[in-house]
């Protein structure tokens, strides 16, 4: 889908999203060049909520080491982990 965003936006004056690591491609290939980025936007909380009778649950407690280590490598980098 890059691919076809990338030739329409190249033969028009509309513009796409295209990952970061394609910018090179874009402009030796397509003549295209950046727009500004898009402004950060502040951090979203995310919250997990369990009953407390599953605080002393292993299988559960895996778990959410699972998501906590996951979700800090989406937000930070692998490093983070």
């Amino acid at each position: 889908m890059t691919l076809e965003i990338l030739l329409v936006a190249s033969q028009s004056d509309l513009a796409g999203p295209v990952p970061f690591s394609m910018e090179r491609m874009a402009r030796e290939m397509f003549g295209l060049r950046p727009l500004n980025p898009i402004p950060r936007t502040p951090a979203i909380p995310i919250r997990v909520v369990w009953h407390r009778r599953r605080d002393a649950d292993p299988a559960h407690a895996f778990l959410r080491g699972h998501l906590r280590a996951s979700a800090r490598a989406a937000a930070t980098g692998p490093a983070a982990v």
